[in-house]
């Protein structure tokens, strides 16, 4: 004997994974209720992140005509030291009237492993000489804008750009955006 299709009142059609099971009446009405229970409540329980990752950090800069100093980016906390990601984008806003080299990016922080202040570098094309175009930027020629480092507790995370050119009456214009990320 086929099973009859209920109403639920939750979501309005009986689940159709209980077709031909051939359960007692009174089993396959208490399986509607749990499905109708569990399928009203799964928009309210929380779901468990994929990932551990924490954005800690943001900058976004514009209109910048020469190399960015050495600038904070994040103070680590006490409790905070392992294993971070900055991703580094830089992008020619403005191209210069004759030529333009798009920096690359600098990460500053004090390793957790060895106690000694360090940098990241390059971060983006060493060498990106040859894209005076708007629009280009400093993971040119595959080098990536991405990179994972190991900051001991209560230090500091810096960031700079190096390699800034630009010949001619018109001086290249760049944007840097930067995310960093705690990955425990």
């Amino acid at each position: 004997m086929p099973v009859t299709r209920l109403s639920t009142g939750a979501k309005g059609t009986w689940y159709p994974q209980l077709d031909g099971l051939n359960l007692p009446r009174p089993l396959t009405d208490a399986i509607q209720q749990i499905y109708s229970l569990v399928y009203s409540l799964r928009d309210t329980i929380a779901r468990l992140a994929t990932t551990q990752t924490v954005t800690v950090a943001q900058i976004d800069v514009s209109m910048q005509f020469a190399n960015i100093a050495s600038t904070l980016f994040y103070a680590v906390p006490a409790n905070a030291g392992g294993m971070y990601r900055a991703s580094f984008y830089i992008v020619l806003t403005r191209a210069g009237s004759t030529a333009a080299t798009i920096p690359y990016g600098v990460i500053g922080y004090t390793d957790q492993d060895l106690n000694v202040a360090t940098q990241v570098a390059p971060i983006g094309d060493p060498t990106n000489s040859t894209n005076n175009t708007v629009g280009g930027n400093n993971n040119h020629n595959g080098y990536a804008d991405v990179a994972s480092f190991n900051v001991k507790a209560g230090t500091s995370i810096s960031y700079s750009t190096s390699n800034y050119g630009s010949t001619g009456t018109t001086a290249m214009q760049y944007a840097a955006h930067l995310r960093l990320e705690y990955l425990g």
